[in-house]
């Protein structure tokens, strides 16, 4: 029973916006590049929903009807900034019922949504998946949410950051409810500068978010977009997946991350890699459904 009742729908969430491309981009002529950060907000029931984030003051009572996806603007200042330094712009969603709740972080051509998780299958292990660096600017990144006071964070970075912490070497950061700390990698003219792999362990629950400001995937083919999704834990990791082409694509890319030495990844009956806990497997140019 606890395990069916653990899924995306639920009646608390900590969300978070990380930063998207850059600021002052000016799109075109017709279109201007503003920073859009928007909730999706559904429900099987009739819900009653609370939207606030403490630092801007903004607190939102939504009515959510059945079966119905009511969207809520968020303003440009929710949007993080701050690097190593923690930040009150949480997003907090409370509702009297299970909702299930989407964000979208979007600018002129560069957009990206992510599933928010409820805090009842929140953890304390994750581990980051970025990519790689494609300027000094737009880089891999990850956001932590503390939950509770007193959180206690240790970040083991899998590239060194961009205040110069170092790859490999864990470090510690301590976290009040609603707080928000985010790293990003630091730019080097040699190596991926890629976060992918990161461990990130807590003391309580944390929700962890992890991506990218604008990557190309597969690095070298133009024309970026944000990275977001908010991570589930290592807990909830699986051990086979499928994987879709979508129609009218000629290829894909995707990323196997080990949570264990010795980790042997397959596709279909292939052996394509073995893996040691952190490292990630990617294959640049799928062209069929596959299962992993």
């Amino acid at each position: 029973p606890e395990l069916i009742t653990k899924n995306s729908e639920g009646k608390e969430f900590w969300v978070c916006f990380m930063k998207n491309f850059r600021e002052g981009q000016t799109g075109t002529q017709n279109r201007p590049d503003k920073l859009k950060l928007q909730l999706f907000i559904t429900s099987s029931n009739d819900a009653k929903v609370r939207v606030e984030v403490e630092d801007i003051g903004f607190n939102q009572l939504v009515e959510v009807k059945a079966n119905t996806v009511v969207n809520v603007v968020l303003p440009e200042r929710v949007q993080l900034r701050a690097l190593e330094t923690p930040e009150r712009l949480a997003v907090h969603i409370t509702s009297d019922t299970a909702i299930a709740v989407y964000g979208l972080n979007s600018r002129f051509q560069t957009t990206d949504t992510y599933m928010g998780l409820p805090v009842s299958v929140l953890g304390t292990a994750y581990r980051a998946v970025g990519y790689t660096k494609l300027a000094a600017d737009l880089l891999s990144a990850i956001s932590v949410i503390a939950i509770e006071d007193s959180t206690e964070i240790e970040i083991t970075p899998n590239a060194t950051t961009s205040t110069g912490r170092r790859l490999g070497v864990p470090f510690k950061v301590r976290l009040r409810r609603g707080e928000v700390y985010s790293i990003n990698a630091r730019f080097e003219s040699i190596g991926p500068c890629d976060l992918t792999g990161s461990l990130i362990t807590a003391n309580k629950k944390i929700a962890v978010f992890s991506g990218h400001q604008c990557a190309y995937v597969p690095p070298k083919v133009d024309a970026c977009n944000h990275l977001v999704e908010q991570l589930p834990p290592i807990s909830a990791w699986g051990m086979h997946y499928y994987l879709g082409m979508l129609k009218e694509r000629s290829r894909y890319t995707y990323r196997v991350i080990g949570s264990e030495d010795g980790t042997r990844v397959f596709e279909d009956a292939k052996l394509v890699a073995v893996l040691r806990k952190g490292e990630f497997f990617e294959n640049l140019n799928v062209n069929r459904h596959i299962q992993v």
